[in-house]
């Protein structure tokens, strides 16, 4: 069913504590209240003076905003694509696990007829995005019709998004994704991200992407929450996810001191090495 005007909050299906090394939860945190809630209420803000396309999904605003009144164009390129965009950059995670996840089922496949090897696809996949400058991100996207990959990268908050072409997996490069706790360490940051990606979850969205019958917005966090009212949390406690719920406002990170969780490798501590060196999380937490 696809999602329309006045926006939701989508929480997330997991603990961020959870992406932890590779993101620590303060980030996590930081970047859902203060960066996907901004282009969320945006959106609605700006959607809320026309009633002419409320009815619109939020995939349709992202692919064919160049077809709305010209005074609109910007605002709905800007917010739609910012909501649409972090939306699918979490749906694509896990919990992080030690061994490197690899793709899987007909993806796996197409993956090694496009790429010649998974190994080149993450070759060619981070080079890309160690070649961007400016802030935007980087994507894997399927030709519908043919299942063709291809390798792009945007700017600011722009979608590969269209009738033709899927997008299912996205890299936020914007520097509020990583730079608190990698500063300039762009690459480590990516290296890190490859630790928590779900290819089972990424294979149906190519599975989608590919099935004339299924119908747009492919994509969810989590469950919808049944309330209508603003939201401000990452978990609103009317939706039933598998991440334990914290109260707004408290550090998913300091809550527990401690860094553990039931990761998808069965090691549940990453307490050790990782945690307390450079890009620790120790080491770049902000003060509260």
């Amino acid at each position: 069913m696809s999602r329309m005007y006045p926006f939701e909050a989508i929480p997330f299906s997991f603990s961020i504590s959870c992406l932890e090394p590779a993101i620590c939860a303060d980030v996590t945190e930081e970047h859902y209240l203060g960066h996907y809630m901004h282009y969320l209420n945006g959106l609605n803000d700006t959607l809320a003076a026309y009633p002419t396309y409320q009815s619109w999904s939020l995939t349709k605003l992202a692919a064919y905003h160049c077809a709305l009144p010209l005074a609109l164009r910007a605002s709905i390129a800007n917010y739609a694509g910012g909501v649409y965009n972090h939306e699918l950059y979490w749906h694509n995670f896990q919990e992080y696990c030690c061994q490197l996840p690899k793709a899987v089922g007909k993806l796996a496949l197409a993956i090694e007829d496009y790429f010649g090897s998974f190994s080149n696809f993450m070759c060619q996949f981070t080079e890309t995005a160690q070649k961007m400058s400016a802030p935007g991100w980087v994507w894997l996207v399927v030709e519908n019709r043919t299942g063709k990959l291809t390798i792009e990268s945007t700017t600011e908050q722009a979608a590969p998004l269209s009738k033709r072409f899927s997008p299912i997996l996205a890299l936020d490069l914007w520097e509020h994704a990583y730079y608190e706790q990698y500063q300039s360490d762009k690459a480590c940051y990516i290296e890190n991200w490859w630790h928590l990606l779900n290819w089972d979850s990424i294979d149906k969205l190519f599975g989608q992407a590919t099935n004339p019958q299924d119908c747009e917005g492919l994509f969810t966090l989590a469950c919808l929450p049944q309330h209508k009212q603003k939201q401000t949390c990452i978990n609103p406690k009317d939706c039933s996810t598998n991440g334990e719920a914290v109260a707004t406002g408290e550090s998913y990170y300091t809550s527990k001191h401690q860094n553990i969780c039931a990761n998808s490798c069965g090691n549940n501590s990453h307490g050790s090495t990782p945690y307390y060196n450079s890009k620790s999380c120790h080491c770049r937490k902000k003060q509260k």
